[in-house]
């Protein structure tokens, strides 16, 4: 296809008894279909169909307009013309993604928390089955429609901005509205360094708003009239290994409540926050199942870290905890009013 914005459909006719192809047309970004020439009546419809359109002599000869088919034709993707898209936009060239340390005890803790038998930790904070959520920060998702792990402009909703991978984030874009929205993400996910990839412009955008917001950028190496610049702004440069995300001047009821589910005992952190009762049973269950499990300390510890955080990603979502809890004889529910009451 000359350009990978342009989709092949298929164009079917539901009014007889069964559906009848009619051809194949070409569709650009806006909805658009392709004519031969103004004279046309119907988008163009190759008898050699999909094959042709794929040539770029055919498709830059066509003229885009707007055309209103009749409420019996349906109009549908063609398979290669998804399946081309797709792997295209899987080749962005821009990138970011979180950096993470090796941990031996994480490692282990991982292991652990994955084990088919006994309790099964992560699960509790799981949602439902078509109730996942992504942690995309509220000012974000107001600029961009999103689609499952793709996020597209609203002003044109067949352009792709970004992909989120969870780990991740790539772009074939090079524009402050993607790259802010990008490192907006990566903060809100606790990411204090990152490396990108990519175009130098982009990699420069990337470094810039990452170092306002304290986050530690590898795969860039900034002129020491960046740096002079950044630093007479007042934004410290954050080093490698050793990043430090500067703390909100203010934070919302919500924050307070994230931070004392994570940091605060129990009933301190129930008191302060009683909406946190449900999140600070199912946590408190876990550490009594865990401390009747033979291993280390600095294991456990890992664990309950890792429950810690999943409690304040299920908070933050909105996500009550599923109190359900496997042990391998006899098999009990845990409710959260029962372990709050104990």
């Amino acid at each position: 296809m000359a350009e990978m914005n342009l989709k092949l459909v298929n164009v079917v006719d539901t009014s007889g008894r069964s559906d009848t192809s009619i051809g194949v047309a070409v569709m650009d970004e806006k909805g658009r279909f392709g004519f031969v020439n103004g004279r046309d009546e119907q988008p163009y419809l190759p008898s050699g169909g999909e094959r042709v359109l794929e040539l770029k002599s055919v498709t830059d000869s066509l003229e885009f307009k707007d055309h209103e088919w009749g409420s019996h034709i349906r109009i549908k993707e063609t398979v290669r013309s998804r399946q081309a898209r797709e792997s295209a936009e899987a080749e962005e060239e821009n990138g970011i993604e979180q950096v993470k340390e090796a941990s031996k005890s994480t490692d282990k803790s991982e292991a652990f928390v994955t084990k088919s038998e006994g309790i099964e930790k992560d699960q509790i904070f799981e949602p439902a089955a078509g109730e996942a959520k992504s942690l995309i920060p509220e000012a974000v998702q107001k600029k961009f429609i999103q689609d499952g792990n793709k996020f597209y402009f609203k002003g044109s909703p067949d352009k792709l901005a970004f992909r989120d991978t969870g780990t991740s984030l790539k772009t074939k874009v090079d524009g402050e509205a993607v790259v802010d929205s990008m490192i907006t993400i990566a903060k809100n996910r606790g990411w204090s360094e990152i490396k990108v990839t990519g175009t130098e412009s982009f990699k420069k955008d990337v470094w810039q708003e990452a170092t306002k917001q304290g986050i530690a950028v590898r795969g860039y190496t900034p002129t020491k009239t960046e740096v002079a610049a950044m630093e007479r702004q007042g934004f410290d440069i954050p080093k490698q290994g050793q990043s430090h995300a500067p703390e909100a001047e203010i934070k919302s009821d919500k924050e307070k409540a994230a931070d004392a589910l994570k940091n605060l005992s129990a009933s301190e952190a129930v008191k302060k926050h009683p909406e946190l009762a449900p999140y600070v049973a199912a946590v408190s269950a876990i550490e009594k199942k865990l401390a009747t499990e033979k291993l280390s300390e600095s294991n456990k510890k890992a664990i309950m870290d890792r429950v810690r955080q999943n409690a304040v990603n299920s908070y933050n979502e909105g996500i009550t905890p599923k109190m359900q809890l496997k042990e391998r004889q006899p098999r009990r529910e845990v409710t959260a009013q029962a372990e709050l009451s104990r």
